[in-house]
C-alpha cells in the first residue's frame, strides 16, 4: 500500500498516523479502533487497513475476520481461509 507505492517505511506510516491521531483538528468516527489498528500495524505485519478492518469487526461482535493474507496468521483477530 503506501509502503509500496510511495516507499514509506512501516515507521514512516506509524508516525504519521500517530502525529494525526494527536491533532485536535481531524475527527475519527473510531479513534479507539484507530489507535488500536495502529498498535498492531507496529507490532506486526500486514497492512494498516486490514488491521482497522479486524478491530472494526471485532467491535461489531465478530469473533475473527477471514483472511487470504498469510502476514496477519499470529493476529487473534483473524483466520486465513
Amino acid at each position: 500500500m503506501l509502503e509500496d507505492a510511495y516507499g514509506y517505511t512501516r515507521t514512516d506510516i506509524a508516525d504519521a498516523l500517530d502525529k494525526i491521531l494527536r491533532t485536535s483538528q481531524f475527527a475519527f468516527e473510531d479513534k479507539d479502533a484507530l489507535w488500536g489498528a495502529l498498535a498492531d500495524y507496529q507490532r506486526g505485519k500486514g497492512d494498516l487497513a486490514d488491521h482497522l478492518i479486524g478491530r472494526l469487526a471485532h467491535r461489531a461482535g465478530c469473533g475473527y475476520t477471514l483472511t487470504f493474507d498469510r502476514a496477519l496468521k499470529a493476529n487473534r483477530l483473524f483466520r486465513l481461509i
